[in-house]
């Protein structure tokens, strides 16, 4: 099954257009006319039962690629056609790396044979599906964010820089609020705990480099101090015997 077997009429200009990823990963497809097509959750799905062709149902009532007329539902299909839907849903969730969009074609399969099998069951399946990927993603982002911290934090010891080290812990608070969005998903409320000891850990160093910074910053000061006072010194010696040596010369 290719995404190129659902189609959908413009509402402006009436073509029928491919519903192809765009539409199904963002939810809208975009006209030639100027019209965007939005997908939503009412849409189902009719299936020719002569040429199979499928189409994101709105007012059809003939198949826009063969003519022949389309039935308000799919019950009336033949059992053959609703099993090449379903086999062709369960086809897409298969696939190695499944998108969200995916899941929506699936869904919109299952949804149009439903009393199919267990289509109805498969297709609330895809709504967790859908959820499930969406917390993915977000849990994905926000363990990055701590890997990068992790990396920062490294640097930061290495060099001792504590300005490395607030970045990272900027981060962590970013990671540590971005699994407490999700909640019960994986291990994300672990992982806030483990954001926060982090965090706790990386202040008390950033903290110690400060007071080292500072320790370095008093002593480099009292060094330059010291290094003026000395050419003052030199100077000043420089000075005095000058004028002695005049004094010698010409009083004495």
């Amino acid at each position: 099954m290719y995404v190129e077997d659902f189609k959908i009429r413009c509402d402006k200009c009436n073509k029928m257009l491919t519903a192809d990823r765009d539409f199904f990963d963002k939810g809208s497809k975009f006209c030639r006319c100027g019209n965007t097509i939005f997908r939503s959750p009412s849409q189902t799905l009719r299936i020719c039962y002569n040429c199979k062709c499928r189409i994101i149902y709105k007012e059809e009532v003939a198949c826009p690629a063969c003519g022949a007329p389309i039935a308000p539902d799919n019950s009336v299909l033949p059992d053959s056609v609703k099993e090449e839907v379903y086999r062709d849903a369960n086809e897409i969730l298969d696939t190695k790396f499944v998108r969200e969009g995916d899941v929506e074609r699936a869904k919109i399969l299952f949804k149009s044979i439903i009393g199919y099998k267990d289509a109805g069951a498969c297709a609330k399946d895809c709504d967790k599906k859908i959820a499930d990927l969406k917390y993915s993603i977000v849990y994905y982002k926000a363990g990055v964010k701590v890997i990068s911290a992790r990396e920062m934090y490294r640097d930061a010891c290495r060099t001792d820089y504590a300005g490395k080290v607030e970045d990272a812990i900027i981060l962590l608070k970013d990671a540590s609020q971005i699994f407490s969005t999700i909640g019960m998903y994986e291990d994300s409320l672990q992982r806030v705990d483990e954001c926060n000891k982090l965090i706790t850990e990386y202040k008390a160093t950033a903290e110690k480099f400060n007071k080292e910074k500072e320790k370095k910053d008093k002593k480099r000061q009292r060094y330059e101090f010291m290094k003026k006072m000395k050419i003052a010194g030199m100077i000043a010696l420089g000075v005095f015997c000058i004028i002695m040596w005049a004094f010698f010369k010409y009083f004495v």
